[in-house]
Formats: C-alpha cells, structure tokens, sequence
C-alpha cells in the first residue's frame, strides 16, 4: 500500500493521479491511497509568506532544541555528560513536534504553540516521554529494595485494575490506527495511559508499600506501562529518553 500524506489542497491532484494509473491498467492503483491532512497553523492564524510568518522546519527544530535546553535541561550541566544534555533534548523537541502534528485527527487543523507542545504535563510528547522516563527512574532507584516475587492476584485497587485492562488494549488500538490511517488514535490511547498511571502511582506511593510482594508486583506493573509506551512511540516514530 502506498500511502500519500499531503494536504488536503491537493485531493484533486491525487483523485485524477491514480484514476489515470488505473486507466492505464497499473495493477497498483488501488493500493494508493492519499492520507489528507488539514493546514498547520499559528495561534494567530495561518502561515503565509505575505505576512513573514513562516516557520522553517529547521529553525523551528532549533529553537525547540534550545527551549528544551534552557527550561529542563540546563540544571543538570555538571550531572549528565554535554552529550547526554544534547541528545536529550534533541529526543525531546523531535518528539514535541511528531507527537503534536500527529496526535490531531487529519480532518482538523493543526495550531502549531511550541508552549504548549513542550508541556510536560498535559498533552504533548515530552509530558509521555516524561512519564516513561519517571518510571524508568523509578525502576532502577528499587532494583536493589524489591527483592520478592510479583503475583498479580495480589493488585486489587481500582486504580491498578484500571492500569492493567488500559495495558490490554494497546494492540486493539495499533492495529485500529493503521487500518483506518489515524495515528492520533494511537496518540489518544498513549496519553489516557499516561494519566491512568500517574494517578496510579500518586495513590498507591509505590516506594512505601509495606507488603514486599504488592510492592514488587505493583513495580512490574510500572515497567508493563513503560515498555507500552516505549512500543507505542516506537510506532509513532518517537524515541524515548533514558531520563529527563
């Protein structure tokens, strides 16, 4: 199948493009399939180069990178490697822009707000970057404390069953964002999962369970939620950092 992702403007070109493949007997006509999108843009209206308000995708990547620096990063110079500072925040304003392009269904407008893009708590790529990066964080600060067996019999919150049965449809829903071309769906699911699990672990204060196996068990839940982010931007074509 091949998938065109233009704007909208140019549906016209693409019905006549492939009606004259078919025509012409191309056996692949109708695995092509152009994917519209609306227009990109600012908060104040339409990009236009009458106005001088165009944004160069470079220089936009560049000044994300530089806000990504100074907002989050720049207090761990002297922690963390320059590169490691770099490359982090080269994953974080990659992942603002794809995951805010994305995560809007196609037929709608898309408002690019680079202040709203590199939210870490709302609905944005850093703020489920962010949550993977807490909980692989968490993970290797009890490596070391958690030393009892998981059981899952012993997850009996609400809370924690409401995490688990969110687990379970990630496959559903990847499946449902490529046959029906929306990776926003994909974008919905990830974010709901975010804020199912950080109200997860805001309620159950993982690090002082008393109860050495909930306490284990409710840490291999944390990673489950971790590798399903991680899987589910892996499909979005957004890395994850190791820590933010």
């Amino acid at each position: 199948k091949s998938v065109y992702i233009v704007d909208k403007r140019q549906a016209h070109h693409f019905a006549q493009v492939f009606k004259v493949l078919e025509l012409m007997g191309f056996e692949n006509a109708k695995n092509c399939y152009h994917l519209q999108y609306d227009y990109v843009e600012l908060p104040d209206g339409a990009m236009s180069a009458r106005k001088g308000n165009i944004v160069p995708i470079m220089d936009l990547i560049d000044q994300m990178h530089e806000t990504v620096k100074r907002d989050y990063l720049d207090k761990y110079t002297g922690e963390w490697e320059q590169s490691e500072i770099d490359n982090t925040a080269d994953i974080i304003s990659k992942g603002a822009i794809k995951y805010g392009m994305i995560k809007i269904d196609p037929s709608r407008k898309i408002v690019f707000d680079m202040k709203e893009w590199l939210k870490i708590d709302g609905d944005s790529g850093p703020y489920l970057q962010y949550t993977y990066a807490r909980i692989n964080s968490l993970c290797k600060k009890l490596a070391d404390e958690v030393t009892a067996k998981h059981d899952w019999a012993t997850l009996n919150e609400d809370i924690e069953k409401q995490v688990l049965v969110k687990l379970s449809e990630l496959n559903n829903v990847a499946v449902q964002a490529c046959i029906e071309s929306k990776p926003n769906v994909l974008c919905v699911y990830l974010y709901e999962l975010c804020k199912i699990y950080n109200n997860f672990y805001n309620v159950v204060n993982i690090r002082r369970t008393e109860d050495e196996v909930v306490k284990s068990t409710r840490l291999e839940l944390s990673k489950c939620v971790a590798i399903a982010l991680k899987r589910g931007l892996e499909l979005l074509g957004i890395p994850v950092p190791e820590r933010m």
